[in-house]
C-alpha cells in the first residue's frame, strides 16, 4: 500500500533503527533544533529525531506515505508534515538543520536547492558515493565544490553498507555532511555573482585544464580581482 510513489524517486529506505539512532547521536543535532527531513517514507528517521526533542518539518510527496505519517506522527507537538515536492518546498526563514535520505535522482537539484539558501546551518544526507566524493572534493577541486565553499564544508559523516538499505541499493551510498561555515569568506548577497564566476571560468576551455588545481584563497583572489577590474 504503501510503495506506489518511490520507484519513481529511487528512494531506497534505511531500516536498521539502531544504525539510525547512531547517526543521529553522532550528529549535530539536539533537542530544540529545527529539522527538515525529505522524502521520510514510513518515518524511521523521523521517530528517532522526535525521541531526541526535535522539531521536524517532513516533506513527504508520496499520498500514501503522507497519510502513513500523518496516522503515526500527526499528534505530535513537533511534528509538521507537507505532502508536496521537496523541490517547490519553502525553507524556514529561521535557523535549520536537515537530516534526510533523499531519493538518489533528485540528489543534485535538492542539494544545490538547499545550498542557496541563507538560512541552512547543518546537513546530513544520503547520497551516492561517487557523488559525495565529487562533491566534498576527493578528487580535487571542481566546479560545484568550488561554487559553494565560502559558505559551505563538506564532509563524509558515514559509509554505509548496502544491506543497510530496504531495497538494497545497486550504487554505494554515503551519507555526506554540508556544514555552513562559522565565518563566511565572501557575503552571503553575493552567492550568485562568485558561482557565475565559477562557471563562466569552467566553461573557458583555455583555463579548464589548470583550474583543478586552485586553492578557494587563489579563487577568492581572482574573484576580488576581476570585481575590482568590473568596478574601474
Amino acid at each position: 500500500m504503501f510503495r506506489s510513489g518511490r520507484k519513481l524517486f529511487s528512494q531506497n529506505f534505511l531500516h536498521d533503527r539502531e544504525l539510525v539512532k547512531k547517526l543521529i547521536r553522532n550528529s549535530s543535532i539536539g533537542k530544540n533544533d529545527l529539522v527538515v527531513e525529505i522524502g521520510p517514507g514510513k518515518g524511521i528517521i523521523t521517530e528517532e529525531l522526535l525521541k531526541k526533542g526535535v522539531k521536524v518539518i517532513a516533506i513527504e510527496i508520496d499520498h500514501d506515505w503522507y497519510n502513513y505519517l500523518q496516522i503515526n506522527f500527526g499528534t505530535s507537538n513537533n511534528f509538521l508534515l507537507t505532502n508536496q515536492d521537496a523541490l517547490n518546498f519553502i525553507f524556514p526563514k529561521t535557523s535549520f538543520k536537515v537530516f534526510a535520505n533523499i531519493p538518489f535522482s533528485l540528489e543534485g537539484r535538492l542539494v544545490r536547492k538547499l545550498l542557496l539558501d541563507d538560512y541552512l546551518k547543518d546537513c546530513y544526507l544520503v547520497v551516492r558515493k561517487e557523488v559525495a566524493y565529487r562533491w566534498a572534493g576527493m578528487f580535487g577541486n571542481n566546479m560545484f565544490q568550488i561554487s559553494y565553499l565560502p559558505w559551505f564544508d563538506f564532509y563524509l559523516f558515514y559509509h554505509f553498507k548496502k544491506t543497510d538499505f530496504l531495497p538494497m541499493t545497486k550504487v554505494k551510498a554515503v551519507m555526506l555532511r554540508i556544514k555552513c561555515k562559522d565565518h563566511f569568506l565572501l557575503p552571503q548577497s553575493q552567492k550568485q555573482n562568485y558561482r557565475d564566476f565559477v562557471k563562466e571560468c569552467f566553461e573557458n576551455w583555455r583555463l579548464n585544464f589548470s583550474l583543478s588545481r586552485l586553492t578557494l584563497k587563489q579563487w577568492l583572489n581572482l574573484y576580488e580581482r576581476k570585481n575590482i577590474s568590473s568596478n574601474q
